[in-house]
């Protein structure tokens, strides 16, 4: 009986978990965890180095862009 070889992978960082919670959290309309997981992300970017460090802070803005529209009442768009 022959078996597929399995890919490895390393877990996730600290950083992606951080940033996961945070979404999962946003799509279960738990804004405050949401902000909190942010908070606790943007920590994280700022003690620890890491090679997704640049790709972390691009997504975490966008998470922080994505939390305020969730925020603000219907019908009210971004300044320009």
């Amino acid at each position: 009986m022959l078996f597929a070889p399995t890919l490895h992978r390393p877990p996730p960082s600290l950083g992606r978990r951080l940033l996961l919670a945070a979404h999962q959290a946003c799509d279960e309309r738990d804004l405050r965890l949401a902000a909190h997981l942010l908070d606790l992300l943007e920590l994280e970017l700022n003690t620890r180095p890491g090679a997704d460090r640049h790709s972390l802070r691009e997504a975490m803005i966008s998470m922080h862009e994505a939390l305020w529209s969730m925020r603000q009442p219907a019908g009210v768009l971004l300044p320009a």
